[in-house]
């Protein structure tokens, strides 16, 4: 065949099909290959399925809606209040009266079911009605058979809200991470709450597990979830709980949480501050007391430990004990007492000297701990000579330059024996020159015996 003819081949069946879904029967489309639309639906009805939730001691309405898309017979609703009280059944005019009721619907018209509950208890449970539909020719006679429908309302009564998934992120290995879980009570009645099966590097306080938890009604409650992983990737934990009112009922809800975070190997920095201490202008051989103050900046717990204070002994300086074995909690501060005891005139400038590191479980600590570092605090003050004494005629000494009232007098000296012509210095004076005399009078004798 040339291409001529095969373009007029293809045209001819392009023409019948045209035809075909013009004016062709549906038999017809089916012998040549052409599928039939699938009949519409008598009737529709929205939403499809009616699942209501509403909390214990609340009341709630919700609402079916059916549409009828072709002339139909509608058959066998039933009305009134439910059987029970947790809900109650309403149905518009537009729906038949009873079960065995028939109301012939057009296109368009609707038939609205109405449920309004109100649980008084935990539970759950299904509402259901049920119905037949027949089509209706132009004539109203029934055409075919009649088709069997239902439609049913799913109740769940419920107390407390909550994300069963709590996550942690990124947490260094070793470090505490928290998060919150919030339950948040919908009820008109208190609520007891029990956790328990803590899994994973995941828990909460564990005076929490011992006790049922109340959470007020219409209120909420918030429980600290701490996550401290001891190795590296991705870790999940999992916990129990469960939960009943507080009106004497005996009907236990439980739920499974589930907890997940990451375990990583960079460890946030210890930081410590301390701001320096000024003892001051201090005379030698007194004692001067100031405090110094350590504070723990980073995000962990840490731990203090003093390194030179036998050195600062020696100059006369005094640190004294850590509080607490030198623990510091986030955020937190401790004092330390130090003394300045000066032995020596001059200016001080030195510095205490502490290691601070964080505090990790036992299973996390390495044999060199990650992030320890060196805290100094500047000591500075003067230290000046003691006063001298000063005699005061009466023997005592004033111990100091305090004014005592008083002028200070001068020690008084010996006399200095000054030459004279007459008195007893000049009588002095001829009895040393006799001497002399007489003594350089015997060495002359002496030496003429030894020169005989």
């Amino acid at each position: 065949m040339n291409k001529v003819g095969a373009r007029a081949l293809t045209a001819a069946v392009i023409v019948f099909l045209s035809g075909v879904a013009a004016g062709a029967s549906p038999a017809a489309a089916q012998e040549i290959g052409v599928p039939a639309a699938a009949p519409e639906a008598l009737f529709t009805v929205t939403p499809e399925r009616l699942v209501a939730t509403t909390a214990v001691g609340s009341e709630e309405t919700r609402t079916a809606t059916l549409v009828a898309n072709r002339p139909l017979r509608l058959t066998g609703t039933s009305g009134g209040a439910g059987s029970d009280t947790e809900t109650t059944r309403s149905f518009s005019e537009g729906c038949p009266a009873g079960w065995f009721g028939s109301r012939t619907m057009q296109a368009g018209d609707t038939c609205e079911l109405t449920w309004t509950t109100h649980p008084t208890k935990l539970q759950s449970l299904s509402q259901g009605v049920s119905f037949t539909a027949q089509e209706l020719d132009a004539a109203g006679t029934p055409v075919g058979e009649p088709t069997l429908s239902s439609f049913a309302l799913e109740l769940t009564s419920a107390a407390l809200e909550f994300n069963p998934a709590v996550a942690h992120g990124e947490v260094p290995v070793g470090r505490n991470s928290s998060e919150t879980l919030r339950l948040t009570n919908r009820a008109s009645v208190d609520a007891l709450v029990t956790l328990s099966n803590f899994s994973g590097p995941f828990a909460v306080d564990e005076r929490l597990l011992v006790q049922e938890l109340r959470v007020p009604a219409r209120g909420s409650l918030d429980i600290a979830v701490d996550f401290r992983p001891l190795e590296q990737g991705a870790l999940t934990g999992s916990a129990d709980l469960s939960y009943r009112l507080d009106n004497g009922s005996t009907e236990r809800r439980s739920s499974y949480l589930r907890f997940s975070g990451v375990g990583t190997d960079e460890q946030p920095p210890v930081t410590v501050t301390a701001p320096p201490v000024d003892f001051g202008t201090v005379r030698v051989g007194q004692a001067v007391e100031r405090t110094l103050t350590l504070t723990n900046t980073g995000v962990d717990e840490v731990a203090i430990e003093t390194v030179n204070a036998a050195a600062l002994q020696r100059l006369g300086i005094t640190l004294g004990e850590l509080p607490d074995y030198g623990y510091i909690g986030r955020g937190d501060s401790i004092e330390v007492p130090v003394t300045w005891a000066p032995k020596t005139a001059g200016k001080l400038a030195q510095q205490a000297t502490f290691n601070a590191f964080r505090l990790m479980p036992a299973r996390a600590m390495a044999e060199d701990p990650p992030g320890d570092i060196v805290v100094t605090v500047a000591l500075s003050g003067t230290a000046t000579e003691p006063t001298p004494p000063i005699d005061t005629g009466d023997g005592g000494d004033t111990g100091g330059t305090g004014d005592t009232g008083q002028t200070a007098r001068p020690v008084p000296h010996a006399p200095t024996a000054l030459a004279s012509t007459g008195g007893g210095a000049a009588m002095a004076g001829w009895g040393v020159a006799l001497m002399l005399l007489l003594a350089g009078g015997a060495a002359a004798a002496l030496g003429l015996r030894k020169r005989g």
